[in-house]
């Protein structure tokens, strides 16, 4: 009896040890990757497949897989070693943006980069034999830490060229601003009398959330505008306005033409909103 006793001590000191050792290795694996999380966001977490087929249908792109994603974070001293960021076969090429997008008070910087690939020049076209840079353009996120000046996010080759040639008259200019009010960044093309379309991304922990789409269609010898686009990714809801009544204008009539519109109000899932940098183009 006295021996079974001793037995049953030792199997419970066993078994209290394996629980507490177990619960330690739970809160040092959260604790590792809480940390993770905030050292490098840009790593980011791979596509879930709602975040795709958002992407596929309502916005004509695709997403990143995470592999293309790896790449050490690294940093740097200060605005004026901000090229050392740019990884090879990529060319520092100013500053899209100097903002304090995180409002630590400290400002941070959104890079301008694009390939420095010989083979991305190419004639203009079959007439003009000038040879320009079909290569899209792209950007690196810079936060300050005070100290130095981190990279939490990237996309090298998001953005359309703005040599890239148009089926219409010319290529859709790009514009890349912040809005003070909203504290939103804008990324915009204008297509002159053709329309304009714009994204508008949130900045969130080291990277920007795409958080709305506009486009407007002007091209019209009717009216101004002939329909529009809006997609709020956070209410989860695409709402489409177009000319419903263009067959009753008359151009020989002397009664001006009234537009009417009519809307159509679509929902969309989506688990998680989708980040900047994992957006295959922004066009």
């Amino acid at each position: 009896m006295k021996y079974l006793l001793k037995l049953i001590h030792a199997i419970l000191i066993i078994g209290n040890t394996a629980v507490v050792c177990l619960a330690a290795l739970c809160v040092i694996g959260t604790l590792l990757l809480f940390i993770f999380m905030v050292l490098f966001p840009a790593l980011g977490v791979a596509q879930t497949p709602l975040q795709q087929q958002v992407a596929k249908d309502l916005m004509n792109t695709e997403l990143r897989p995470l592999e293309m994603k790896q790449q050490t974070i690294k940093h740097c001293k200060s605005k004026e070693n901000l090229s050392e960021l740019v990884p090879k076969n990529f060319i520092y090429d100013g500053l899209w943006l100097e903002q304090d997008f995180d409002e630590d008070g400290r400002t941070d910087y959104l890079v301008k980069v694009r390939s420095n690939d010989s083979e991305k020049l190419k004639p203009r076209n079959n007439v003009d034999a000038t040879l320009v840079d079909r290569d899209v353009q792209g950007y690196i996120l810079v936060m300050n830490r005070g100290k130095r000046l981190e990279v939490t996010s990237f996309n090298y080759n998001c953005f359309l060229s703005e040599k890239e040639e148009s089926d219409i008259d010319f290529a859709p200019e790009l514009s890349i601003q912040y809005n003070y009010v909203d504290k939103t960044l804008q990324v915009g093309y204008d297509n002159g009398r053709y329309g304009e379309w714009r994204y508008e991304f949130r900045y969130q922990d080291g990277d920007f959330v795409l958080i709305n789409f506009r486009e407007y269609e002007t091209y019209s010898s009717i009216v101004e505008t002939i329909g529009s686009t809006s997609i709020d990714y956070e209410k989860k809801v695409k709402i489409r306005t177009s000319l419903s009544n263009e067959n009753l204008y008359d151009p020989e009539s002397e009664e001006p033409f009234i537009p009417e519109y009519e809307t159509d109000t679509t929902s969309f899932k989506l688990d998680h909103l989708i980040k900047m940098s994992q957006m295959q183009t922004i066009k």
